[in-house]
C-alpha cells in the first residue's frame, strides 16, 4: 500500500570501531538498549514506526501530503535534539562505568514523500521504496556526525531554520544528485570536487499584470503578520529555484502553488535583486514581468498572506514605498513601464 510519510534514519557514528575494543564488550548490550529506549521516548510508537537496526534505527511517520513541511520539520528537529542530549548523557555514564571514553556521535538522514507499506511474512509492517533508500543514503552521508535533509522534500523552510544548515548537491550512490541541507559538521568535511557541487540559494520572482492600456492591473499580496521575515509588507510572488529548473519554470511554479494562477513569463523583461539579512548568506534573485493567463482555484488567496488583490497601476504609483519590501514598489513600476513601452 502506498502512503505518504517522513522517513528518518539514525546511526551511531564510530560504533563499529568502538565495539572492537575488548574492554567495552560487556557494557555494549545495555548501552544499545538504553539508546533504543531514548529513541522510543522521543519518537513514540503511537506516532512513529520504529525499526531497530542494532546501532541505529529506521523511523517512519505517516503524514498527509498537505501537512506543513516546516511544522513537520520542527517536530522532528525537537525530537532529534532530545535524543542527542540523552545520547550524550549515555556516553558519559558508559565512560564512567567502563573506564573507557565513549567518543560517539549520531548521524541522521531525513526525507519526506511516498513510501510503500508492506507486511513482512505476516509478522508486522515495514516500509520500502525510493524515499526509504534515500533517507538511508543521507544518513550514511551524515559524517562525521550531524544531519542531512533532502532539501526538495522540505522546500520553503523558514530562514531561521535554513540558517543552521548549508545547501549542497551531493551525488548519491544508486540515486543520483540530491540537493541536501547539511549541518556544519558535515559541510566542513573534505569531499573531492568531482563528488560535490555547491548549491547556493537562488530566488526567482514575478510581478503579474493583466489588462490593456490604462486598464492594466497588478497583482499584490500582503505578507501575514506572523511571517518571520517582512511581516505585513506587500510583495509579489516568488521563492527558491529548484535544481534543474529554469528561471521561467520556477516563477510559474510559485504562482501556481501560492496563488493558484497560471502566468506567462516575459523572459525579456526582468531585473536582478538581492536579499540581505544580518547573519545570513546573501541570496541573489531575478524578477520577471508576468502576464495573467487564468485562475486555477475558485478563490484568489494564499495561506501565507493576509490579503491578495488586483490594483491599478495608477493606484500602485500612489502607494507609499514603506508598505512594501524595500525597493519592491520601484522594481514593480520599472518592469511595468518597460513592458508598456514595448507594446
Amino acid at each position: 500500500m502506498q502512503t505518504f510519510a517522513m522517513v528518518l534514519f539514525v546511526d551511531i557514528r564510530g560504533f563499529t570501531a568502538f565495539a572492537e575494543k575488548q574492554e567495552v564488550a560487556a557494557g555494549l548490550p545495555a548501552f544499545l538498549a538504553d539508546f533504543g529506549r531514548a529513541v522510543e521516548r522521543s519518537f513514540p510508537a503511537t506516532v512513529w514506526f520504529n525499526k531497530g537496526l542494532g546501532d541505529g534505527a529506521m523511523l517512519v511517520r505517516e503524514v498527509a501530503r498537505t501537512d506543513n513541511p516546516a511544522s513537520l520539520f520542527d517536530g522532528v528537529a525537537a525530537a532529534i535534539a532530545e535524543v542527542e542530549s540523552a545520547f550524550a548523557a549515555l556516553c558519559g555514564v558508559f565512560a564512567t562505568q567502563m573506564g573507557v571514553k565513549a567518543e560517539l556521535h549520531l548521524g541522521w538522514g531525513l526525507t519526506r514523500g511516498h513510501v510503500h507499506k508492506v507486511t513482512v511474512n505476516g509478522h508486522g509492517d515495514d516500509y520500502v521504496g525510493s524515499n526509504v533508500n534515500k533517507a538511508a543514503r543521507l544518513c550514511d552521508a551524515a559524517r562525521p556526525f550531524g544531519m542531512a535533509v533532502d532539501a526538495e522534500d522540505f522546500d520553503g523552510l523558514p530562514s531561521e531554520v535554513t540558517a543552521r544548515f548549508h545547501r549542497q548537491i551531493r551525488p548519491t550512490k544508486g540515486i543520483g544528485d540530491v540537493e541536501v541541507l547539511v549541518t556544519p559538521e558535515i559541510f566542513s568535511q573534505f569531499v573531492p570536487r568531482e563528488k560535490l557541487r555547491e548549491a547556493p540559494e537562488v530566488h526567482v520572482a514575478g510581478v503579474c499584470v493583466r489588462g490593456e492600456g490604462d486598464q492594466v492591473e497588478v497583482l499584490l499580496a500582503k505578507r501575514s503578520a506572523t511571517r518571520s521575515l517582512f511581516p505585513g509588507l506587500v510583495e509579489g510572488c516568488g521563492g527558491q529555484l529548484r535544481p534543474a529548473e529554469t528561471f521561467a519554470d520556477g516563477v510559474r511554479r510559485h504562482y501556481r502553488a501560492e496563488f493558484g494562477i497560471e502566468v506567462a513569463v516575459d523572459r525579456d523583461c526582468f531585473c536582478l535583486y538581492e536579499i540581505r539579512e544580518p547573519g545570513e548568506p546573501l541570496i541573489p534573485g531575478i524578477r520577471f514581468l508576468c502576464t495573467f493567463k487564468r485562475q486555477l482555484r475558485e478563490e484568489l488567496a494564499s495561506p501565507n498572506h493576509s490579503q491578495v488583490w488586483w490594483c491599478s497601476v495608477d493606484e500602485l504609483r500612489r502607494m507609499e514605498s514603506r508598505g512594501f519590501i524595500a525597493g519592491l514598489r520601484e522594481q514593480f513600476l520599472g518592469l511595468i513601464d518597460r513592458w508598456q513601452a514595448r507594446r
